[in-house]
């Protein structure tokens, strides 16, 4: 679903850049429009982590069933993500609500079945992926991926700088240690996406070699030289971000039905029978929230 919110588009040189959650790539592809089509994906344990790191932390019914299937798998109880692991390991699969989340996200995002085990398959799924996408950068090599992206998209320095600035944040790196009987776990639940970052952390390095590595180490010096000096101007005139702009937010808000729906469709231009198709749809494809009532 694309999102209406000024957040998640924005103008550069007459192009609109469309930033959006989007399992099938291919569908837009089917519009005739000439568009360009990249992404971003980490590896896999820290996103897993990442999502423990969330989706762990929120509970509560909603519309974007924000604690799925984190209540599910925890019965309430507080576990570290490596208990998390070997608890959810066997659990997940399509009959609970968001087992996504958790079981090749990445992988599922892009268009994949997260439920997919044969070999074959998933390297075709993947090679899909490839000849729809014109880049997948790796947040790991997150500046040489937007050098790559900068020529991709023919930007100038100074857009690419002021878009990267204005979106920072403080994040703590999380990539904690995993034992033989963890890891087995996590490969069980994430064969694809580790199949994913294997093949486009390949694809990422071929496309720096056609780069130039050279010319990739020269970009990469001005590109981190600019950036401090970019960065020391905004500061110097940035405003104190206010509560509202906290991601911390009080949860009944972030996640009200109402507001939420609001956000992509005018509420009352629904009717029931509408309503009662879209809960359906979440319910056929594992989006449905348990005991959330009537939509």
């Amino acid at each position: 679903m694309s999102s209406t919110d000024d957040r998640d588009n924005w103008v550069v040189n007459g192009n609109r850049r469309i930033c959006l959650h989007l399992s099938n790539v291919q569908l837009l592809k089917q519009s005739g429009r000439r568009s360009t089509y990249f992404t971003l994906i980490r590896k896999p344990w820290r996103n897993f982590q990442s999502s423990y790191n969330f989706y762990g932390s929120v509970y509560g019914n909603s519309l974007t069933c924000a604690g799925y299937p984190t209540v599910y798998i925890t019965k309430g109880k507080k576990l570290n993500v490596h208990d998390f692991l070997l608890k959810a390991a066997p659990l997940l699969n399509s009959s609970i609500a968001y087992y996504f989340r958790f079981r090749n996200q990445q992988s599922h995002d892009l268009g994949i079945d997260p439920m997919l085990d044969d070999d074959f398959e998933i390297q075709k799924r993947i090679q899909e992926v490839d000849d729809n996408m014109h880049l997948v950068m790796l947040l790991e090599y997150f500046e040489e991926s937007i050098i790559l992206l900068r020529e991709l998209l023919c930007m100038d320095w100074e857009v690419l700088l002021d878009l990267e600035i204005r979106n920072e944040r403080t994040y703590h790196k999380q990539d904690s240690f995993l034992t033989d009987q963890h890891k087995t776990a996590f490969k069980k639940i994430n064969k694809i996406d580790l199949a994913l970052y294997d093949h486009f952390n390949k694809t990422f390095w071929k496309r720096v070699d056609e780069y130039g590595r050279d010319k990739m180490a020269r970009d990469l010096n001005y590109y981190q030289k600019k950036k401090t000096e970019m960065r020391k101007i905004k500061r110097s005139k940035r405003e104190p971000r206010s509560k509202n702009n906290s991601f911390h937010r009080n949860i009944d808000d972030e996640f009200d039905q109402k507001k939420i729906v609001k956000r992509f469709v005018k509420l009352e231009s629904l009717s029931q029978k509408e309503r009662k198709e879209i809960v359906q749809y979440m319910h056929e494809n594992s989006g449905h929230c348990p005991g959330y009532g009537n939509y």
